[in-house]
């Protein structure tokens, strides 16, 4: 019997191991996943006030400059 312990430890080990790396794994992949921004659909109401960047950068080209315009 004192054979066989060292199996059972083997083998009680590796299942705590692959507990533990699925158990990590699946955290670090749903977490990433979870909306941290508002949700913004088009023609509702923005739940929080957006503000541009202070300095936006012009276009390139003129012409895209007086459409946008």
């Amino acid at each position: 019997m004192n054979a066989r312990a060292p199996r059972f430890l083997t083998l009680r080990r590796s299942l705590l191991f692959f507990v533990a790396l699925t158990a990590s794994l699946s955290l670090a992949l749903t977490l990433p996943f979870r909306p941290a921004e508002p949700n913004f659909s088009e023609g509702s109401i923005a739940p929080v006030t957006v503000k541009s960047p202070v300095s936006v950068p012009p276009y390139p080209s003129k012409t895209l400059t007086r459409e946008r315009e």
